[in-house]
C-alpha cells in the first residue's frame, strides 16, 4: 500500500514540474491504473500470506465498491489531473514552445542574412524578440531557461555582419535586462552573472564583462570556468599581468584541464616567461598547435620557441590535419608577418614531404594575400 502511495506521490510531484514532455505522464497513469486494479480486484484487508481463505471469507474494511469506484473514482481523478496539468503545466509548456520557436526564428534569420535577405531576416528577428518579451512578462515556471536562451541567442548575433548596429544594440540591451531580472531574482547563484559576463564579452563590452565575472567569482570563488573567463577578459583588455594571475589560479585548481593549461601558457607567453610555457606545453604536446600560444610567442619575438612547440606537436600527431599542420603559418598571417609565414610553409614541406603540394599552394595564396588580392 505505502509503496503505491510513494510512487504516486513521486510521480505527482514530477508532473508538477515537467512541462516539455507529455510522455512523462505515462508512468503516472500506469501507477494510477495499477493501484486502481489492485484496490478493486485483489487487495483485500484481512488476507494474510499463505491463507486458504476464499473470496467469501475476505473481510474488506476499506475497499470502495467496484461500481461506485468505476462510476465516480476514475472521472474525478481524471478531471483533477487534467485541471492540475492545465493550470500548472500549460503556461510553462507554452513558454517552452515559445523558446523553441524563438530559436527557429533566429536560425532562419541567420540563414536569410547570409543570403543577403536582410529585410526578411529582420522580420524573423523581430518575431523572435516579440515572443521572448511576451514570455518574460508572464513570469512562468521555467523563466530561467527563457532568459538564459535569450542571452545566448543575443550572443550569437553579436558578430552577424548582415545586422546593423541598432538592431544588435536592441538585442543586447533587452537580453541584458532579462539577465538582470534573473540575477535579482536569484542573487546567490553565480551562473547568472557569469552568463551576463559572456553576453557583455561577445558584444565587446570588456569592462562590463569583467564586473559581471567578478560578481560571479565572489559567489563561487573555486569555479574554474569563471576564473578562466576573468583571465580571458583581462587579456581582451591587454592586461597581461592580471591575465596571468587569474590563469595561474584557474590552472592550479585542476591541472588536468587542457583549456586551463592553454590559457595559462598563453598568459605566460605574454609576460615573457617562456621557459614555463615550454614546460607546460611539453606535458601536453598537442597544445603546440594552439593559436593563442603561438601568436603570443611570435608576437613577442619568440620564433624559435614557437617552432619548437609546433615540431613537438607534429611529432606526436597521428592525424596531421591541415588545420593543425598550418597552425603556425596561420599565426604569422594573423600578425601580418608574411615572410615568416612563407618560411614556415616551406619548412612544413621539409618536415612533411607529403604536404609539399599543399605548402606550394599556401605560398601562392600568401603572395596573393600580401598583394591585396
Amino acid at each position: 500500500k505505502w509503496l503505491f502511495v510513494g510512487l504516486l506521490s513521486a510521480y505527482g510531484f514530477q508532473n508538477l514540474t515537467v512541462f516539455d514532455n507529455i510522455l512523462s505522464y505515462l508512468l503516472f497513469f500506469s501507477v494510477l491504473a495499477w493501484i486502481y486494479a489492485i484496490a478493486t480486484d485483489v487487495w483485500k484487508c484481512g488476507l494474510s500470506r499463505g491463507s486458504q481463505a476464499t473470496e467469501s471469507t475476505y473481510a474488506p474494511q476499506w475497499e470502495m465498491p467496484k461500481k461506485i469506484g468505476t462510476a465516480f473514482g476514475i472521472p474525478i481523478i481524471a478531471i483533477i489531473t487534467i485541471v492540475v496539468m492545465w493550470v500548472i503545466n500549460a503556461p510553462s509548456y507554452n513558454a517552452n514552445t515559445g523558446i523553441i520557436e524563438s530559436m527557429r526564428h533566429v536560425q532562419f534569420a541567420q540563414a536569410l542574412g547570409a543570403q543577403g535577405k536582410t529585410q526578411q531576416a529582420k522580420q524573423q528577428l523581430d518575431a523572435a524578440l516579440e515572443r521572448l518579451t511576451n514570455i518574460n512578462q508572464r513570469r512562468v515556471t521555467g523563466i530561467q531557461e527563457v532568459r538564459e536562451q535569450w542571452a545566448q541567442l543575443a550572443g550569437t548575433l553579436a558578430k552577424a555582419e548582415w545586422m546593423n548596429s541598432e538592431d544588435k544594440q536592441v538585442w543586447y540591451e533587452q537580453a541584458l535586462a532579462a539577465m538582470a531580472q534573473q540575477e535579482a531574482w536569484v542573487p546567490n547563484d553565480a551562473r547568472f552573472p557569469y552568463l551576463t559576463g559572456l553576453l557583455h564579452q561577445k558584444f565587446g563590452k570588456n569592462e562590463e564583462a569583467l564586473k559581471a565575472f567578478e560578481r560571479a567569482y565572489k559567489l563561487s570563488p573555486t569555479k574554474q570556468g569563471i576564473i578562466l573567463q576573468l583571465a580571458v577578459t583581462a587579456a581582451n583588455m591587454d592586461d597581461a599581468e592580471t591575465m596571468a594571475l587569474y590563469a595561474q589560479e584557474a590552472y592550479e585548481l585542476e591541472t588536468s584541464f587542457v583549456e586551463a593549461r592553454a590559457v595559462y601558457a598563453t598568459a605566460l607567453a605574454r609576460i615573457h616567461q617562456v621557459e614555463k610555457v615550454l614546460a607546460l606545453v611539453n606535458e601536453e604536446p598537442r597544445l603546440g598547435y594552439d593559436q593563442r600560444i603561438l601568436i603570443s610567442l611570435v608576437k613577442n619575438g619568440y620564433h624559435k620557441e614557437a617552432l619548437s612547440l609546433w615540431e613537438g606537436a607534429v611529432s606526436t600527431d597521428t592525424t596531421l590535419s591541415q588545420k593543425h599542420v598550418f597552425s603556425l603559418v596561420t599565426a604569422y598571417v594573423k600578425l601580418s608577418q608574411f615572410d615568416k609565414a612563407r618560411d614556415q610553409a616551406r619548412h612544413i614541406a621539409d618536415v612533411l614531404p607529403q604536404m609539399k603540394p599543399l605548402t606550394q599552394e599556401a605560398v601562392r595564396q600568401l603572395n596573393l594575400l600580401q598583394a591585396g588580392q
